[in-house]
């Protein structure tokens, strides 16, 4: 098949590797990259000038096209990639780069992009390709697949279990490309799990990793000159999924400082201290923000201090709202933002510290817009909820639930009715063994793992067998679904943590 992967900074490498293996089973591989500098790595490491779109090389068109209205043709080309149903605006508004820039800039750039991806996926004939959905281009390319009918999927965790990815389908994380029917085996896979994750409840392998709090580093400086070099020699200033370095060293201190007015603000409390909560409460856990898990999985419903506030008004004052703020978050919201917060009637803002699995145990609802939270409650056997469409949907009370039309107080009134059963819950796990494959599909930046031989063997097995679906070659790919070992090996992690 002729396979397009979509480069993105560090991803790239684990994408090039992957492609490398897909190569020798017989794909035929493109690329597209938003970024000069990652193109000129793909070429260093062998990928061919005629199959790779550059999208910097096209700068100075967006440049010019910002300084004066759309034209015909370009307006055309927006209608027919907006009848796919994301329009341009929420491409630009979820993209947390070009979202930044000026209006007439964000269309021209991104009208520019779509045009030349378009004309590269037909040219060449691509029939799948696979990216994130972080940037408004990569948006842009899903809409464009969707429109010229192309296979297009995200490579992604399924979180739990850990090291497991799937692929899905479209921009959100609904859609989850059926691999297999789940056997027998995998019931009996499922239900071994399920038992040992409500005895030990582990945290995601990424929740470790990301899990660090701001702080001064001493390569600072070093770092600072080489994306300086850098800059001068690739040309960021057509790479928008880039920060500027002023805008790098603006994040960085902005962090910082939240960082230490939060730890002298004291704005947070620890809900138990020794004793159960004064009353019942629902809780919310925040997002890691700007993250695509809320940005684009959440779209229009991503503003976090409005969202809280619309549950605030729904939820009956037999309840407090728990507030609780994301461990890989700190820094990244200002203590401002907490006084807003605390200044919302019942909302109590809770310790990012504070074990969440404690905190969700004891909830009478967990409320998410798509974090994992809601999907670890499920599994518990605890009433959650979801603003966004996910494939862990099954798991929950509600999903799609919208803040602003929705009740709490009705789903709390009929929450415990509607939990699925303990079957309801292996059926599901065993569905997502099928259907998912093993594999760290991560950044090697994050997870220096994801990059080791072996990870790399397990990832294109996932990646080869969906191929091989894809062209008929079988429907049911080898189990590879979760061993019984990897019981063991997950009591290992939590043990290692």
């Amino acid at each position: 098949m002729k396979v397009l992967f979509w480069a993105n900074h560090y991803k790239t490498i684990v994408f090039w590797k992957i492609a490398e293996i897909l190569v020798d089973a017989g794909h035929e591989i493109y690329w597209i990259s938003p970024s000069r500098e990652w193109a000129e790595w793909l070429m260093r490491n062998g990928a061919e000038r005629r199959f790779l779109l550059d999208l910097t090389d096209f700068g100075e068109d967006w440049m010019a096209g910002s300084k004066r209205a759309p034209s015909e043709e370009e307006r055309d080309f927006i209608a027919s990639v907006e009848s796919q149903g994301l329009y341009l605006s929420n491409m630009i508004l979820m993209d947390r780069m070009l979202s930044k820039k000026p209006p007439a800039y964000a269309r021209a750039f991104l009208t520019v992009c779509g045009q030349k991806i378009k004309q590269f996926l037909i040219r060449h004939e691509i029939e799948c390709v696979f990216s994130e959905r972080t940037w408004a281009t990569e948006l842009m390319t899903v809409q464009l697949c969707e429109e010229l009918n192309i296979a297009n999927y995200n490579p992604q965790v399924i979180r739990i279990p850990d090291g497991r990815f799937a692929f899905f389908g479209g921009y959100s994380e609904a859609f989850m490309e059926p691999i297999r029917e789940p056997g027998s085996e995998d019931l009996q896979q499922a239900e071994q799990f399920l038992d040992f994750f409500m005895n030990s409840g582990p945290k995601p392998r990424y929740f470790h990793l990301n899990n660090k709090v701001p702080r001064i580093k001493a390569r600072w400086p070093v770092t600072l000159a080489k994306r300086i070099v850098r800059q001068r020699r690739y040309c960021y200033r057509y790479d928008v999924a880039q920060p500027t370095t002023s805008q790098f060293i603006h994040d960085r201190f902005t962090a910082l400082f939240n960082s230490w007015s939060s730890r002298l603000g004291k704005p947070f409390e620890e809900p138990f201290a020794g004793r159960g909560p004064s009353k019942p409460y629902v809780l919310y856990a925040l997002h890691r923000q700007p993250e695509a898990s809320i940005d684009v999985l959440g779209g229009s419903i991503s503003n976090q201090l409005e969202i809280i506030r619309a549950l605030a008004r729904s939820t009956p004052s037999t309840h407090d709202l728990y507030v609780k703020e994301h461990s890989n978050n700190i820094g990244n919201n200002s203590m401002k933002l907490y006084k807003q917060l605390l200044s919302i009637p019942g909302v109590r803002l809770i310790s990012p510290y504070s074990d969440s699995h404690s905190l969700l145990k004891r909830a009478d609802l967990v409320v998410t817009v798509s974090g994992t939270i809601a999907y670890e409650a499920g599994l518990f056997g605890i009433p959650a909820i979801s603003v966004a469409n996910l494939f862990f949907n099954p798991l929950l009370v509600r999903g799609n639930f919208n803040p602003y039309s929705d009740s709490i107080a009705e789903i709390l009134h009929t929450a415990r009715s509607s939990l699925p059963s303990y079957e309801d819950r292996v059926n599901f796990i065993a569905r997502l063994l099928a259907n998912s494959f093993r594999g760290i599909m991560s950044c090697p930046m994050e997870d220096i793992a994801c990059i080791d031989k072996r990870n790399i063997e397990h990832l294109a097995y996932g990646f080869i067998s969906l191929l091989d679906v894809l062209e008929g070659k079988h429907s049911k790919p080898s189990a590879e679904s979760l061993p019984s070992n990897t019981v063991e090996a997950a009591c290992l992690s939590v043990a290692s943590h």
